[in-house]
């Protein structure tokens, strides 16, 4: 009985992290404008078409600019740390782990993309 408990449990979490990093990959680009301020708008209002990298002068979304080194691993942090937070073998409530996972967007996205943005040149 214990396997099939274990295994429903896994089931879950699988299906909850999936839906998180949905959730965190449609809003992705609004926290690119939230914190680069550079015009990127929801995913069904134009996504990047905005963007201040199709500007000719400086400064250009680090996110744009650099999609390796910049959305991508802002992006990886975050999954990381929504799977750490959903994954987690410690005895936290399935709405304590959607909440911890969902919150990582905007304090771990947030924070790798302002480290970035100082890596990267974008308000200097």
């Amino acid at each position: 009985m214990d396997e099939l408990a274990n295994g429903n449990r896994t089931r879950r979490r699988v299906v909850t992290f999936g839906g998180i990093l949905l959730v965190s990959g449609v809003l992705f680009i609004d926290l690119c404008d939230a914190v680069f301020g550079c015009g990127c708008k929801a995913l069904w209002s134009g996504a990047a078409a905005s963007c201040n990298v199709h500007h000719a002068a400086p400064p250009h979304c680090p996110w744009c600019v650099h999609p390796g080194w910049g959305g991508a691993v802002a992006f990886f942090s975050v999954a990381g740390m929504q799977a750490a937070a959903v994954f987690a073998p410690v005895g936290l409530a399935r709405r304590t782990r959607i909440v911890l996972a969902l919150a990582a967007l905007p304090v771990v996205g947030g924070g790798v993309a302002w480290l970035q943005a100082l890596l990267f040149g974008y308000w200097a």
